[in-house]
């Protein structure tokens, strides 16, 4: 701008002003002038989004229950009170299948599987999810060994799936738990299905 108000022969401030705030209405400028003045910010996807807290950890733990791998722990610490808040502060809970399975490696060493699961009927709680949902598993995860032993185990295999989206660090992330398609799981998120037998 103040290349334009030299040119112009305008030497006062309040007609350079003047000047900008007339090219701003016009739409000619996309941001301000002036000292300090800047590209207006553009909100990114993960604002508004909770952020990824201790409490949440509890509930979507990145995990796969060991059912799922066909171990059947007695006396597993995931009571009713647990799965219940679980479903509630889900976005979403599905009956999803694990798409892909895939190893990969950071350039620190470290290693995590990236998972993609896509969403089988409607939502069984909360939002139906408009696309494949992406998620890592990392080596911290107790279901790491399990999945590491036989990466191909989970493609192609449905189970319930809780998820939710978090702000971290200005990015969105996506945190979950997954337990066994079976009916044990799901009478516990609809035990009032209306009875298959016959009544009055």
């Amino acid at each position: 701008m103040r290349s334009v108000a030299v040119h112009l022969g305008i030497g006062s401030e309040r007609l350079r002003r003047a000047l900008c705030a007339l090219l701003l209405a016009l739409g000619v400028l996309q941001s301000g002038c002036g000292p300090g003045a800047g590209a207006t910010a553009v909100p990114s996807a993960a604002a508004g989004l909770p952020p990824y807290g201790p409490d949440d950890a509890v509930l979507f733990d990145d995990n796969f229950a060991t059912e799922v791998f066909g171990f059947f722990t007695a006396g597993r610490n995931d009571d009713a009170t647990k799965f219940a808040e679980r479903i509630k502060a889900a976005e979403a809970v599905v009956r999803a299948r694990v798409s892909t399975v895939t190893r990969d490696r950071s350039a620190s060493g470290g290693e995590s599987f990236q998972l993609v699961f896509q969403s089988v009927g409607p939502a069984l709680a909360g939002a139906d999810p408009t696309e494949p949902i992406a998620v890592s598993l990392t080596s911290a995860s107790p279901s790491y060994p399990l999945l590491a032993a036989d990466e191909t185990f989970l493609v192609g295999r449905v189970v319930v799936f809780f998820f939710r989206r978090y702000n971290e660090h200005g990015s969105v992330a996506v945190h979950w738990h997954a337990e066994v398609d079976g009916e044990k799981t799901l009478s516990k998120i609809k035990p009032s299905r209306p009875s298959q037998a016959g009544g009055h």
